[in-house]
Order: structure tokens, then C-alpha cells, then sequence
């Protein structure tokens, strides 16, 4: 909207003669600069646009979301003025509740949650503090150290856990079972 002159220019990709904004609105009995030939606010000018479409015939439509929007995006143009007292609406709502989400966030922070997630956060810094010195750090070291031969011995011998947690779980679930078999002969003290 601020290519005033924009008809003395072409689009590069298409090669077409783009549209004078001014001039286009103009014909429609819309002022694109106020009358110290500065821009007016273009919300105000799409708000005026908005409020006149269904006033103008489908040429002057066309002429206008194409002068506003360029060919590409005219059918967008066509969408938002077309249902622009909805987009308004819906503007209003999302305003009205940026400060509902603000005042929710608010009592957040006053909640237990947000001061646990603090204590936590703080916990975190003075354990890196903690960690970050020299007697920790040999700790550290012997106990990855360990964990990594572990790893390595449980990598060679392959299967054999899973199968020995598998007879296990096998083993453990017949005995239940023959608990519940004989149960009805035992006698409970």
C-alpha cells in the first residue's frame, strides 16, 4: 500500500504493470494520505474498506484486494474483507485475551507449582556449582567409569539377561499358579 506510484514499476516475475494503490482506492472514495499528504494509518484505511465492501460491485472488489494485495494473494484479500466484521471480532477476543492469559500466568507464579519449579531451578544451580569442584568430580568420573564396564560386560554377553529374566518371569508365574491349585488343601494358621 505504500508503492503510491506503483504503476510505473513491473512485478519481476510476471512482468505485469503494477497497481497505484492510491488511485485505486481513490475511485472507490477512499483517501490513502491525509490531508497533510501523509500515509494514513492503513489499519484505518482496511477498516474503511472493510466496512464498504459489500458495497462494491465485484469489479471494484477485484480492483482493490489485487491493488492491495497483488495477484498471488488476492484471493487472501478477498477471504479478510469478505468476512473482515469476523476477523474484527476475532481480533478483539485475542486482545481481550492476552490479558485473561497474563492474569492466569500471575497466579501461577503465586501458585505451589511455580515456587516447587523455582526451588528446583535454584537446587539445580547449586548442585552445578557443587558438581563443577574438584572433590566431586573424581566421584563423577570413578562412578561413569563403572557404569560403562558395566554396560560393556551386559553388551558381551548378549541374550543371556533377557533369557534369564525370561525363565524367571516363567518360573515365578507357575508357581503361582500351582499355589492356586493346591490353596483349597492348605490349611491357614
Amino acid at each position: 500500500m505504500g508503492n503510491v506510484k506503483a504503476g510505473k514499476f513491473v512485478d519481476d516475475e510476471t512482468g505485469e504493470s503494477l497497481n497505484d494503490v492510491e488511485s485505486v482506492l481513490g475511485k472507490v472514495g477512499i483517501k490513502l494520505r491525509d490531508g497533510q499528504g501523509q500515509f494514513r494509518n492503513f489499519g484505518d484505511v482496511l477498516d474503511e474498506i472493510g466496512a464498504k465492501w459489500k458495497s462494491y460491485n465485484s469489479v471494484e472488489q477485484n480492483a482493490l484486494t489485487t491493488a492491495i494485495a497483488g495477484t498471488r494473494q488476492r484471493e487472501n484479500a478477498t477471504v479478510l474483507f469478505q468476512n473482515y466484521s469476523t476477523a474484527l471480532k476475532y481480533t478483539a477476543d485475542a486482545s481481550n485475551s492476552s490479558g485473561t492469559a497474563m492474569q492466569k500466568m500471575a497466579n501461577y507464579e503465586e501458585g505451589l507449582e511455580a515456587k516447587t519449579n523455582r526451588a528446583t531451578a535454584a537446587f539445580e544451580q547449586l548442585s552445578k556449582a557443587v558438581v563443577n569442584g574438584n572433590a566431586f568430580g573424581g566421584l563423577i568420573d570413578t562412578g561413569t567409569g563403572f557404569l560403562n564396564v558395566l554396560t560393556s560386560i551386559i553388551s558381551k554377553l548378549g541374550t543371556l539377561p533377557v533369557l534369564l529374566s525370561t525363565i524367571s518371569g516363567i518360573l515365578s508365574g507357575m508357581g503361582k499358579s500351582a499355589g492356586r491349585l493346591y490353596a483349597p488343601f492348605l490349611k491357614v494358621a
